[in-house]
């Protein structure tokens, strides 16, 4: 199961705080073992950062790379897609990973960037971005669970909401 959070500050300096669970399970249906290994589900830029949702592999860490090793074209391209509300570079990377596998292995997304605004949005395996309306964005398999938790956390008059 993969939870990844996103939430707006609302304290303070504007801010976007994003937290994700640090286990992946990988499974072959040849052996069908399990193995559980420890990933890096939040990948940096400078001036974004971004997580995923799906199987390991290595077409999304070519992606995370490109970006990372070449912020002008990292802040060019993702400025362009949240303007455009498609980012065409996650439709055609998971188009390659469910040419080669399976559409089960596909990855959304979840971007925080501050570029050119502060900005927090979801993007599905088509490349579609949404922006969340609340002050938080949950992606991943137990999102529900999640999502009622925050709900009773963030609602009422009281200092800890």
């Amino acid at each position: 199961m993969t939870l990844i959070v996103g939430i707006k500050t609302n304290v303070g300096t504007p801010a976007i705080v994003m937290l994700a669970d640090a286990q992946v399970t990988d499974s072959t249906k040849k052996e069908q073992e399990i193995k559980h290994l420890n990933y890096r589900k939040i990948e940096t830029g400078l001036t974004w950062a971004m997580a995923d949702s799906g199987s390991i592999n290595g077409d999304i860490a070519l992606f995370y790379k490109l970006l990372r090793e070449n912020p002008d074209r990292a802040k060019k391209e993702i400025k362009h897609a949240l303007r455009s509300g498609a980012y065409p570079r996650v439709l055609g990377l998971n188009q390659e990973i469910a040419r080669k596998s399976s559409t089960d292995d596909t990855h959304e997304f979840m971007l925080a960037t501050r570029y050119p605004d502060l900005s927090l949005v979801y993007i599905d395996s088509f490349g579609n971005i949404s922006e969340t309306e609340a002050s938080y964005l949950l992606v991943g398999s137990v999102t529900e669970k999640a999502k009622e938790y925050l709900e009773l956390q963030l609602t009422g008059n009281s200092v800890r909401a």
